[in-house]
């Protein structure tokens, strides 16, 4: 794809320094992460995929703790609004709907790995750009220039 990766610090906002990186905006990683995490609580009881036999998968149980600063996703794992954490696929569609945009990762366990990321249609959020990120799984997210 002819693209190099930019360093980003590991410290614990590498998702959001990198997407803020990618869109060129001045919004600190933790603008970046409450306007995250503001979506994903505003469509928390929206549908985010189809399961099978017509079921539908949502984000999470609404359990959000504005004065300790958490919402806790489905799968019991917290997500903080304000201290620097780890982002996830969860946050990843949050920033794609948050701002608009398609967010391809490119994993460095090669193209097998990559994947691009959207808003569910469900919540009906038009994609005007498309960003793309590097990804050491497990590790660090990173941004990337042509």
């Amino acid at each position: 794809m002819g693209r190099e990766w930019v360093k980003i610090s590991a410290d614990g906002n590498c998702q959001f320094r990198s997407i803020a990186h990618q869109l060129g905006v001045s919004d600190t990683p933790s603008v970046v992460r409450k306007k995250v995490c503001d979506m994903l609580i505003e469509k928390h009881d929206q549908p985010y995929s189809e399961a099978a036999a017509g079921g539908v998968t949502r984000i999470w149980q609404v359990e959000h703790d504005s004065a300790r600063g958490f919402i806790r996703v489905v799968n019991g794992m917290r997500r903080s609004t304000r201290q620097p954490e780890w982002g996830d696929e969860t946050t990843l569609v949050g920033a794609a709907a948050a701002y608009g945009c398609r967010i391809q990762v490119i994993s460095s366990n090669g193209v097998k790995y990559d994947r691009n990321i959207e808003p569910p249609i469900a919540w009906q959020i038009d994609i005007t750009r498309e960003i793309v990120i590097g990804h050491l799984p497990e590790r660090h997210y990173v941004s990337t220039s042509i």
